[in-house]
């Protein structure tokens, strides 16, 4: 190297292989991070999406509740609301009408949701829950689209 008026003058060969190494250290390093946030979208995914029978299950669940909510309420009609598995159906069965799934339940009133509309299919794939009050709502539900609005009512 020469020395100048402003000090070392660097020699060209040696700037270029300097820049280089440092640019595939660098294209190295976005390539790993890349990768890294793709790895890390997919296990979320993994473990953050839930099947449709989980979300049928969190569904009935938050029916029921909604459902026997209201019937302790003064109101004669309301509008339920259900998130869910979209063209999945919602069955009531009353007592000796119903899947394998409300077997031993007492108060004889089964909510189930379904992935199809026959009870063959809530035995197969669906999730039911007791109720302790008669459904007033239709028999059978099929949502179509999500989420989907139920209206109940009390009989006079």
């Amino acid at each position: 190297m020469k020395k100048t008026k402003k000090g070392l003058k660097m020699n060209k060969k040696a700037g270029i292989n300097f820049l280089g190494e440092k640019t595939t250290d660098i294209v190295i390093a976005v390539l790993v991070i890349i990768l890294l946030v793709f790895v890390g979208v997919k296990i979320f995914g993994i473990f953050s999406d839930k099947t449709d029978l989980e979300k049928a299950k969190n569904n009935l669940n938050s029916l029921v509740i909604d459902f026997e909510n209201f019937m302790k309420t003064d109101k004669t009609h309301d509008t339920l609301m259900v998130l869910g598995p979209e063209d999945w159906y919602i069955k009531f069965f009353d007592e000796g009408y119903s899947s394998k799934k409300c077997e031993g339940y007492t108060s004889g009133f089964c909510l189930c949701i379904c992935n199809g509309k026959n009870v063959k299919d809530c035995d197969e794939e669906g999730i039911c829950a007791e109720l302790k009050e008669k459904w007033t709502g239709d028999n059978e539900y099929e949502m179509k689209e999500i989420p989907f609005e139920i209206e109940v009512k009390k009989n006079a």
